[in-house]
């Protein structure tokens, strides 16, 4: 859900996590993977969901203030078109924010043309965002330490942002970008680890005889079709670092609550101010212009 944080002056979040209360009844809970947060996460998770739904309830009566991203039974993806085309026609939602794999199946294979090929003619951005490992993958993580540190290992301290990095490069390998050339594609966590790698993954995949197929070069795509967010992702360095690789135009400030605080978020913002990298029209449209601009909603300035 994207919605407007209580900071001054205007910030657009893109996304907050949570879990429904249906998630919590017994024929449900059994088939989803509310155990791998840890007791922390998992609490405020199941503590913001109501409040979060009823959120989501208001989104036509408040559109453009708020925006809602649909999400889809991915294994199934037969089911996908329809809801995306209600949700974006009846509902006035501003795309789709999707896990990064089905259990660990991605979505580079000809079952999900019809969703890519959706949301371009919908116009609508998918925002992917990691996941856990599945189960196969999960004992390369286990190693000699404890069992929380495997799983941060195999979560966000690195793997599902270096695994959605290689989604990203198996869906531009499969020639989407060429088949569906106006697709919006949204990256969290500062571009989950592709600008530090730009320059090699294209020089890369330059060397395999697959290249001369591909119309559009993979920074090309990066550049026209990708948009980033700063979610959880607080490091001055690391900004600088994206800036110089990505348009300031398709930069767009996230909080990643319930991982990330907004006081974090905001003090971070602050120190992208004091640091002089951008300029002050370059920083609203970090803070909320671009969302506003790719999501269709506005943003209103407000005090604490």
């Amino acid at each position: 859900m994207a919605h407007k944080t209580t900071t001054n002056p205007g910030l657009l979040s893109l996304e907050d996590h949570f879990v429904s209360s249906i998630c919590q009844q017994d024929e449900i809970a059994s088939t989803i993977s509310l155990h791998v947060f840890p007791k922390l996460i998992l609490d405020k998770l199941l503590d913001v969901g109501p409040k979060r739904l009823d959120d989501m309830k208001s989104i036509k009566e408040h559109h453009p203030r708020f925006a809602g991203f649909a999400t889809f039974p991915m294994a199934n993806p037969e089911s996908i078109v329809d809801e995306l085309e209600r949700c974006v026609k009846d509902l006035n939602f501003a795309g789709a924010l999707i896990p990064n794999s089905a259990n660990g199946r991605y979505y580079d294979g000809p079952e999900y043309l019809a969703m890519w090929q959706a949301a371009e003619q919908l116009d609508v951005p998918i925002y992917l965002h990691p996941c856990p490992p599945s189960e196969e993958a999960k004992p390369k993580f286990r190693g000699n330490y404890s069992g929380n540190v495997a799983f941060a290992v195999g979560t966000h301290a690195w793997d599902w942002h270096s695994d959605y990095g290689a989604h990203f490069i198996r869906l531009f390998a499969s020639g989407l970008f060429d088949r569906f050339p106006k697709l919006k594609i949204v990256l969290g966590h500062m571009g989950e680890m592709l600008p530090f790698m730009l320059g090699r993954i294209e020089r890369k995949l330059a060397l395999t005889k697959d290249s001369s197929s591909w119309r559009s070069t993979f920074r090309q795509v990066y550049a026209h079709n990708v948009w980033i967010t700063t979610s959880g992702l607080y490091d001055i360095e690391v900004f600088k670092l994206v800036l110089a690789i990505t348009s300031v135009g398709k930069i767009m400030f996230s909080v990643d609550y319930p991982f990330e605080s907004s006081e974090t978020s905001a003090r971070f913002m602050r120190e992208v101010q004091e640091s002089h990298m951008v300029t002050e029209e370059e920083l609203e449209l970090i803070e909320h212009g671009n969302a506003e601009k790719l999501l269709g909603i506005g943003a209103v300035a407000w005090s604490t």
